[in-house]
């Protein structure tokens, strides 16, 4: 059909009639332009946190060469239920910045960022994994070293000795301590002296 023209890239198009009876021609043209809003996703860093903090922020990060002009950007997060790519929506996670709190299982997250422009549009998506570590610590204590005390007098000091038991492992040379005082008296990370 001579009609009709199918055509996949901008520019004017004109055709042409003539009218057979009177040996006229007639012309007509349309301009065709093509919105292209592609968009394309940085890589995201796998996260590693432990389970005690639970809280992780994950910003994801457009390519700078998708200034599409007029485009907009619409952001999904999903968390990514198995190997065969199922996936669910996490509701309010609709900007470029992943919120979650209280984790307690390593759990890969998905993000989808769609770039629009009139009726067209093109997406990107990433993966990301979230590991988090069990503590394998069982138990803390703080007490005195055996000839100190934890009450001292003015201008005097005593002795605190930390010990943490890993239970899990068996290994508590694994193990490291930091004091939330002086960082100067500390002694093999395990004990100090405080005045």
């Amino acid at each position: 059909d001579d009609t009709i023209a199918t055509v996949d890239a901008a520019g004017t198009y004109n055709v042409y009639v003539v009218d057979t009876n009177t040996n006229c021609s007639y012309m007509a043209s349309a301009t065709v332009g093509v919105q292209n809003p592609y968009i394309s996703l940085q890589s995201l860093a796998p996260q590693v946190i432990c389970a005690a903090e639970g809280n992780v922020s994950i910003t994801a990060h457009t390519n700078n060469y998708n200034n599409t002009p007029g485009a907009t950007t619409t952001w999904q997060w999903y968390t990514l239920d198995d190997e065969n790519g199922d996936t669910t929506r996490i509701n309010g996670q609709t900007t470029a910045t992943l919120t979650q709190s209280g984790l307690t299982t390593t759990t890969t997250y998905r993000v989808v960022a769609t770039n629009t422009v009139g009726l067209c549009s093109a997406t990107d998506e990433k993966d990301v994994t979230v590991t988090v570590l069990n503590p394998t610590v069982s138990s803390l204590t703080i007490a005195p070293d055996e000839s100190y005390s934890t009450t001292i007098c003015q201008g005097r000091s005593t002795v605190l000795i930390a010990t943490a038991v890993d239970e899990v492992n068996g290994d508590n040379s694994v193990i490291s301590y930091v004091w939330n005082h002086d960082p100067s008296l500390y002694e093999n990370g395990r004990k100090a002296e405080v005045t």
